[in-house]
């Protein structure tokens, strides 16, 4: 597999606290979902080998989705900022996930995350 990329990890700012302990669950939990996936064993065998992804593998908790979270990045061209996450999985392709990032320059903006929709217990 590639060598872990620095770079990204200044562009994901807090990258130890704000990214990567949200990320490695949704790693774990699809290699729960699909155990013989040769491409996540190798994602999995790179965050073993990686020390800055070991610890956090192991200590990271669970985390259901991204949707709606907002997290700190350092834009290329804006500089910093957040982007909220807006997760949805494409009904053609079960498994996937697709994720869209909308940034905004500057401060964290509180917004409040919306209620998770569910069915009237009435």
């Amino acid at each position: 597999m590639d060598a872990p990329r620095p770079l990204g990890r200044t562009m994901l700012t807090d990258w130890h606290t704000a990214w990567a302990p949200l990320v490695l669950p949704q790693l774990r939990a699809a290699l729960a979902a699909r155990p013989d996936d040769p491409i996540l064993r190798g994602l999995e065998e790179d965050v073993l080998n990686d020390p800055d992804c070991a610890p956090i593998w192991d200590n990271a908790l669970g985390h259901i989705h991204p949707d709606g979270d907002e997290r700190p990045l350092l834009h290329a061209e804006d500089g910093p900022g957040w982007v909220t996450m807006c997760a949805s999985e494409p009904m053609a392709a079960p498994g996937a996930r697709h994720i869209t990032l909308i940034f905004h320059a500057g401060e964290k903006r509180t917004y409040g995350r919306a209620p998770v929709l569910r069915a009237d217990s009435t």
